[in-house]
């Protein structure tokens, strides 16, 4: 569901339950940057569809605006990580993303 080009919602449909999926094993590619002080962007891509991509515990205390969602393959998403204290450095490897299997 779209309006004026933004996704307001989305569903999917597996013909399969899914323990039954086979998922190849997503390499992501994101990038981090600071936009305030203290709230940090994540653009996040997959090379292939994941399932149930989370950010199960975000660092420091951080609120997401979206911390639990799939990804298509070659599609961005765009995340804000908000009230991170300003002093804070934020890192790829601190982010713990885990996805269905």
């Amino acid at each position: 569901l779209k309006q004026n080009g933004r996704v307001l919602a989305e569903n999917r449909h597996f013909f399969c339950r899914y323990k039954h999926l086979e998922l190849e094993t997503p390499h992501l590619d994101y990038q981090l940057k600071k936009i305030e002080a203290d709230t940090w962007q994540v653009q996040i891509k997959s090379d292939c569809f994941v399932k149930d991509l989370a950010l199960p515990e975000p660092p420091a205390g951080a609120r997401p605006t979206d911390n639990y969602f799939e990804l298509d393959a070659g599609c961005e998403r765009v995340i804000a990580l908000k009230d991170l204290p300003a002093t804070q450095m934020l890192t790829p490897d601190r982010l713990g993303w885990r996805w269905l299997r």
